[in-house]
């Protein structure tokens, strides 16, 4: 279901191009937050101390981040509901990175 105001146009056809624009950015936030998690995971991999350490607090922010947008646009109805395995996977992807991150 589409959040009141942002989805869809009473009496309209389509989207709100509001909510349009307001999916683009969220979309293209979600993108850089998950390659950010990979690519922090990948230079901390082979990093050691202080370097490595910083790159999985970076991981572990954009992993909460991705997992965040992908709330936010479940919840405006930008998509469909999550699969539990998904969100699942990602909390433990988060899970992991809090005990490696400190």
């Amino acid at each position: 279901m589409a959040h009141a105001g942002i989805g869809r146009r009473p009496g309209k056809a389509g989207p709100h191009p509001v909510a349009s624009l307001a999916w683009r950015d969220l979309a293209s936030r979600l993108r850089r937050a998950a390659s950010s998690v990979v690519l922090n995971l990948a230079e901390g991999s082979g990093s050691v101390g202080g370097m490595r350490t910083a790159r999985y607090r970076t991981a572990l922010g954009s992993a909460r981040e991705a997992l965040s947008c992908s709330q936010v646009a479940e919840r405006f109805g930008y998509v469909e509901a999550m699969p539990a395995a998904l969100v699942a996977g990602m909390n433990h992807v988060i899970g992991t990175l809090v005990r490696v991150a400190v």
